[in-house]
């Protein structure tokens, strides 16, 4: 029973979790510090996690200040975030949409700006009418599965780079890291390449 209420409870933020490592952090790391992308990983998951303490002292101090409803100030501050928040997740859903658009469409060749831009506005216009005639449900069952196939595919993916780098390591002796693009630091640290 434990598992039944903690697994539907983890997806959305898990989903959001590989979204934004899968389609964005990763490939800008990349493509931005070549072999530095480990320390430069590890630089992101440490911000990660100071960001996390906010939330986390948030929850513990700010909570039971709202719920009493004590302090105006903190209430409106809070009602004021969640406008904030609900436009920052539909700008990401969307990029994210974009993106993945990007990826499907490379594989057949058609990957034009027009295209692009049909192809999501198809999928946004399904999550729409799926939300708009099924209510929430469906689209949580939705992003529960979405994750579960995210999640074969991170193993898969994963397997296949350990035996890549095996096979590597084996034959050449060392591991082929890719080469440092020709950025400056201050390009690096604000204007991260284009994936879209």
């Amino acid at each position: 029973m434990a598992a039944r209420s903690i697994v539907p409870a983890m997806s959305t933020p898990l989903a959001s979790i590989f979204g934004s490592g899968f389609l964005v952090v990763v490939p800008i790391l990349a493509s931005a510090v070549g072999p530095y992308a480990v320390p430069a990983m590890a630089v992101v998951a440490f911000v990660a996690f100071l960001v996390g303490s906010i939330v986390r002292h948030n929850i513990l101090c700010a909570e039971p200040v709202l719920a009493t409803g004590s302090n105006s100030l903190t209430v409106f501050v809070e009602r004021l975030s969640d406008f904030a928040l609900v436009a920052a997740y539909v700008v990401s859903v969307c990029l994210y949409i974009h993106i993945l658009s990007a990826f499907v469409l490379a594989n057949f060749e058609l990957d034009t700006a027009f295209n692009k831009s049909l192809l999501t506005t198809i999928v946004i216009a399904v999550i729409t009418i799926i939300g708009l005639f099924g209510g929430l449900k469906p689209l949580e069952n939705l992003e529960r599965w979405a994750l579960y196939v995210t999640i074969v595919i991170l193993a898969a993916l994963l397997i296949l780079f350990a035996i890549y780098d095996a096979n590597q390591y084996l034959t050449l002796n060392q591991f082929t890291l890719p080469e440092m693009p020709e950025r400056t630091a201050w390009e690096i640290a604000s204007t991260p390449p284009r994936l879209y």
